[in-house]
């Protein structure tokens, strides 16, 4: 029966085929989304950046946990790393403004981060990459 319900409101998207949309929240320090996962197929992410520093968005399709990651010298996330797959990225978000990002992803477990690393805030900041700062969130695409 639920299986049957989960097709019926599928129907109801105009044949089915309209995708999933995904709130995404950007702020010092945190990455927020809404929902926290989405079935399969086409997901778009409405990005946000409500912080007032600039952020990017990256979706990394992994095994690993997300304080798993490697990690290059500076703290961010090796996105040539072993064991990640970086599918989709939106650069440069400023500071109070949106971008949109659609991927067709497969069932699997994805990190979402900010992996902007600022040298000049090293002597502000404890780590001074987005990421060890707390840019960071799971996703489960089922």
């Amino acid at each position: 029966m639920a299986g049957f319900l989960l097709v019926g409101c599928g129907d109801d998207d105009e044949g089915g085929s309209a995708g999933t949309s995904v709130q995404v929240t950007l702020d010092e320090w945190s990455v927020a989304t809404d929902p926290a996962s989405s079935p399969a197929g086409e997901i778009t992410f409405d990005i946000a950046n409500a912080g007032e520093e600039p952020h990017e968005f990256v979706v990394i399709r992994t095994d690993l946990g997300m304080l798993d990651l490697p990690a290059a010298d500076n703290g961010s996330v090796d996105e040539e790393g072993e064991g990640i797959e970086v599918v989709g990225e939106v650069e440069d978000i400023p500071a109070g403004a949106s971008d949109s990002l659609a991927l067709d992803l497969d069932a699997g477990q994805y990190v979402l981060i900010c992996n902007i690393f600022e040298e000049e805030m090293m002597m502000e900041m404890p780590d001074p990459s987005h990421y060890q700062s707390g840019m960071r969130t799971e996703f489960t695409v089922e």
